[in-house]
């Protein structure tokens, strides 16, 4: 992963929505990105460190609200990767 990286993630119901990763910080265990879909715009922070992680979404609320357990269910799974 890398800062600029552009492409499109598919979530709930097969949307499919332009993604870019807006930055990394390896040593942090933190990388941020944006994803579009319209005029709708989310920015997704994530930290993992020693097993925990943790998430912030900031966006229009209904855009949070239906993101956010799709965001939880898959940074709890890259987190319990061996």
């Amino acid at each position: 992963m890398r800062e600029g990286l552009e492409g499109s993630v598919t979530g709930l119901l097969g949307v499919r929505v332009r993604s870019r990763v807006t930055s990394v910080d390896v040593e942090a265990g933190r990388w941020a990105w944006e994803v579009r879909a319209g005029v709708v715009r989310l920015r997704i922070d994530h930290e993992v460190d020693y097993g925990r992680a943790a998430i912030t979404i900031d966006g229009p609320a209904p855009a949070v609200l239906a993101y956010a357990p799709v965001a939880r269910l898959a940074l709890s799974r890259l987190v319990s990767l061996p």
